[in-house]
């Protein structure tokens, strides 16, 4: 599938999360809503928390380069975007049960951080941390390519594990519905 390409289905009129737990549960790419209506839809949340229309220019492009470079489905990054900073650019950054910082759009491991004075730059590096890595640790492509499933994939992204095909197990100091809620989001839900 392209990476980049604007398939998909229509944006919801309205959308009732659900919980997905077994993998065989997840939804198809096919069912998953179109990139444009998706990034349309998280506006009203990114402005909200603090993105500029600029910023949210700035991560359009970004997510859109990055997802050429790395090939993984630009609505994929959105959602981990979404579901990691709401897009706010500064967001705070979190820590790991090992003390370890978790900065920027995506909270990547040891990441970059939003650099005012030159948010395009600094915005474009934390989605391509996000989405391809730090020298620190893994991002979503590493967890595609070990895990074969962008659900084990975002799975592992947030808890550093996908040991099973019950993606609601509780190990570990994480959120445990992480992999339901990307999905939530590929199907229309945007908070």
């Amino acid at each position: 599938m392209d990476c980049c390409d604007d398939s998909g289905v229509d944006w919801p009129s309205a959308y009732a999360p659900q919980t997905f737990c077994m993998l065989s549960s997840f939804p198809d790419r096919s069912q998953w809503v179109r990139y444009p209506d998706m990034f349309s839809a998280n506006k009203p949340s990114m402005t909200f928390n603090y993105a500029s229309e600029d910023q949210q220019g700035q991560i359009w492009d970004a997510i859109d380069s990055v997802a050429r470079v790395s090939r993984v489905d630009r609505r994929l990054i959105l959602a981990v975007m979404m579901q990691e900073s709401k897009g706010n650019p500064a967001v705070a950054t979190t820590y790991s049960p090992d003390n370890i910082p978790n900065p920027g759009l995506m909270q990547t491991h040891n990441g970059t951080t939003c650099d005012c004075n030159d948010s395009h730059a600094s915005i474009r590096r934390m989605i391509q941390d996000g989405t391809q890595g730090t020298v620190y640790g893994d991002g979503l492509v590493q967890g595609i390519n070990e895990f074969g499933n962008v659900f084990k994939a975002v799975r592992y992204y947030n808890s550093g594990h996908a040991s099973s095909d019950n993606l609601c197990d509780n190990v570990g100091n994480t959120n445990w519905q992480y992999a339901s809620e990307i999905a939530n989001r590929l199907l229309g839900w945007a908070n």
